[in-house]
């Protein structure tokens, strides 16, 4: 199973649109892994994490096929992991050509609230309700997407709605656990994680080195993680662990080669747009 890091900021990217903040300084004039777009991932060139703003240039500068794209799951519906407008993009008079089968979206109750007031306000599509098919997920409540079982589980993000990390296997047995935008898991969760083997964990590192925050996980919350993790015998020896989703409002923000050097040691990976792992 592979994984490739599509996006990998919060919701401002980094540096972010309207900042000039010290980080942001820093990450336009180092340039090149220190330039982060909106979270998005996708799973074997198949099944895509997230459908944020900054889709389109995912498709445009890394290859990404979304005509061929069939299904994607959705942590949560703030606008930088949900950009509902975009959707219309899949039906006439937008597109003239591709896939014919319809895009599926995977998400909570309130992913298709905010599809729904999209097309009451914008659709001036001819046939979007053929080329979008929204399935509503439950946390803890396994279902299917292509050959692999998806299992939602509730993340400490947005008290006001339901927001959701997602446990992924495949076929062959390879587990991950794609964990960002989520503050340390809710107790509820972590009992469903209980006798689970998982082959990559990518957890949310947006605080930085600042503290945890009530929404959000820093440094010392992704060590945290990993430690308990490890003592409930989740994890083995192969086991890879990444660093993701990052924000330039983390104090002194670090450099990209700064956040490997501090991770490094304690056995995890720091994303950048376009990182790819595989296991």
């Amino acid at each position: 199973m592979k994984i490739k890091y599509l996006g990998t900021a919060a919701a401002e990217g980094w540096p972010a649109l309207f900042c000039d903040c010290p980080s942001c300084q820093m990450a336009r004039e180092l340039g090149g892994k220190n330039i982060r777009t909106r979270a998005q991932a996708v799973v074997d060139g198949r099944l895509l994490i997230d459908f944020g703003p900054d889709t389109y240039l995912h498709v445009i500068r890394d290859g990404l096929k979304l005509h061929e794209i069939n299904h994607c799951i959705v942590t949560h519906g703030h606008c930088d992991h949900f950009y509902t407008t975009d959707l219309m993009m899949k039906a006439r008079p937008y597109a003239q050509s591709g896939s014919a089968a319809p895009f599926h979206v995977y998400g909570t109750k309130r992913i298709g609230e905010l599809y729904k007031r999209m097309r009451d306000v914008d659709d001036d599509c001819e046939n979007l309700d053929d080329c979008v098919k929204l399935s509503e997920i439950y946390p803890f409540q396994p279902f299917s997407v292509l050959n692999y079982r998806v299992t939602p589980l509730r993340a400490a993000h947005d008290p006001a709605e339901c927001c959701l990390i997602f446990l992924i296997e495949d076929e062959a047995g390879k587990t991950l656990l794609y964990g960002n935008d989520t503050a340390y898991f809710p107790e509820e969760t972590w009992e469903q994680l209980r006798g689970r083997r998982l082959d990559l964990v990518s957890l949310d590192c947006t605080m930085g080195i600042l503290g945890d925050g009530a929404t959000h996980m820093g440094w010392n919350g992704d060590v945290r993680t990993k430690e308990r993790l490890e003592a409930m015998g989740c994890v083995h020896d192969n086991t890879v662990f990444i660093l993701n989703h990052f924000s330039h409002n983390c104090g002194r923000g670090l450099s990209h080669e700064e956040m490997e050097a501090l991770a490094a040691p304690k056995g995890f990976l720091v994303a950048c747009d376009g990182f790819t792992a595989e296991v």
